[in-house]
């Protein structure tokens, strides 16, 4: 990603990095929502306390594209621009896995609360399963967040009588009891107009996506992104609108001089 701008709203902000970052977010924080994430004051020395950790889905250098705006792109507004204009602004706030630092990362609750929040952009994580149905988890296995230690893959089971009745929530907390796994177009849909989704591609053919966010009116409308960069080559040749964001380098994925006229759009780029 593009951090230039990010970088230099934290240059001059002290040593404290992570004080730095809490006070360039509070600030953002305050203009948007009228309140303060910091309750007390920051920095260390004589009358400070220690460093106040701001809201976790807010802050990292890896979460935040260097942009903001109050608002989402209006349907008329082209994502592109939304996101060159506001690059000259603050930067935006992406929920990674929605708000996964006190929900189920990946769930409804976890974006729903996101939401609540405000925030411009939510990242989150797909594979697909055995029956090609595109779904909202993190990693391979559903051991994690399912708490099934089999070693489970998530391509190895259908949606039907399979990760539709997983329970994802439970092993964050009794309250989520039950919260199960989201397909993607579930998800597309919450958030449809409140936020823009940033779909990291885990697993799944790029047909699959391309042909659910043809079907959703919302090529143009999320930022789809991943570390396998044949995949986004496919998709780039089956809808040529959609904004990518390449990740990497990888071990298997380098950049080189043909890796530059790929003409891959990050989505910082206007």
């Amino acid at each position: 990603y593009r951090t230039s701008a990010l970088g230099a709203s934290v240059q001059g902000m002290g040593r404290d990095l992570e004080t730095g970052l809490a006070r360039l977010v509070d600030r953002v924080f305050r203009e948007r929502m009228g309140a303060s994430l910091l309750p007390t004051r920051i920095g260390k020395g004589p009358g400070r306390s220690s460093p106040v950790r701001p809201l976790p889905l807010i802050v990292l250098p890896a979460l935040c594209a260097c942009a903001a705006s109050p608002t989402v792109p209006s349907p008329q507004e082209s994502l592109t621009d939304w996101l060159a204009e506001a690059s000259s602004e603050a930067p935006v706030v992406v929920a990674h896995r929605g708000l996964s630092a006190t929900h189920p990362e990946n769930t409804l609750p976890a974006f729903e609360a996101a939401m609540e929040l405000g925030v411009q952009m939510i990242e989150f994580d797909v594979h697909e399963t055995a029956d090609g149905v595109l779904v909202c988890i993190h990693d391979k296995t559903i051991d994690r967040t399912a708490m099934a230690d089999q070693g489970t893959e998530v391509a190895s089971l259908p949606w039907s009588g399979g990760m539709d009745g997983l329970d994802v929530g439970t092993w964050k907390g009794p309250e989520f009891v039950g919260t199960g796994v989201p397909t993607l177009e579930v998800a597309l849909l919450a958030m449809r107009g409140r936020t823009v989704p940033m779909i990291e591609h885990k697993a799944g053919a790029p047909e699959r996506y391309v042909e659910l966010l043809q079907r959703l009116d919302m090529v143009d409308r999320v930022v789809l992104q991943s570390f396998d960069w044949d995949f986004l080559t496919a998709v780039r040749a089956l809808e040529p609108r959609l904004i990518l964001g390449v990740l990497g380098p990888t071990e298997h994925y380098q950049y080189t001089e043909t890796t530059d006229q790929m003409q891959f759009w990050n989505f910082c780029t206007n």
